[in-house]
């Protein structure tokens, strides 16, 4: 049984798995799963993560963990595996840490309740929000919830009830004025997420 061990952590990016499954796919096939792509590598993993593979075949785990810089243990017990593993893993070169950036997804980033904006006096109760082009109105309660002609709810709530739409992003949907312009709320929600990150 061999145990391999290699690695540098680094942030993971999809698209460069996507490039190195094609890359392997084009490699002779000693393992039936040679092909496979880890599913280990589809989601970003955090700084210092090991992949393990405890049925590691031909190293197809390793190459691609050593192409995206991250740590990897392997284990296989069948020494033409092996011997395979080792030969693909000599020829595996990391990637430029360029190629490994990653632009970060707003799911990502740190939730804000549209509460926070009362709470924080950056909007009022009984403001008067809009849409773009004024067509549709409701008015801020206490609570952080928002009131329109014949509906009650979230942000988003309210904002899909007047569309008549399934679902709405009340974050853009919605805007306050200010000196007679319509300003987008989201303005505000980013407002907040920039001082939350300089005070960490």
């Amino acid at each position: 049984m061999t145990t391999f061990r290699c690695g540098q952590t680094v942030s993971y990016r999809s698209v460069v798995a996507k490039s190195v499954r094609s890359q392997v796919a084009k490699r002779r096939t000693l393992h039936k799963s040679q092909n496979r792509c880890c599913i280990a590598f589809c989601w970003p993993a955090l700084t210092r993560d090991v992949v393990l593979d405890p049925f590691f075949g031909t190293g197809t785990t390793g190459v691609v963990a050593k192409r995206l810089g991250r740590h990897f243990v392997g284990i296989e017990r069948e020494e033409a595996y092996v011997s395979l593993a080792m030969e693909r893993l000599e020829k595996t070169k990391p990637l430029d840490d360029d190629a490994l950036e990653i632009t970060k997804s707003k799911k990502f980033e740190p939730r804000i309740p549209f509460g926070i904006l009362i709470e924080q006096g950056l909007l009022n109760p009984g403001t008067v929000l809009y849409d773009n082009k004024r067509r549709h109105r409701a008015r801020i309660r206490a609570d952080g919830s928002v009131v329109g002609a014949d509906v009650a709810g979230s942000i988003h709530k309210v904002g899909a009830h007047v569309q008549g739409a399934p679902a709405c992003n009340g974050w853009t949907f919605w805007h306050f004025e200010e000196k007679g312009s319509l300003i987008p709320i989201d303005l505000l929600r980013q407002q907040i997420r920039a001082e939350s990150a300089a005070a960490n």
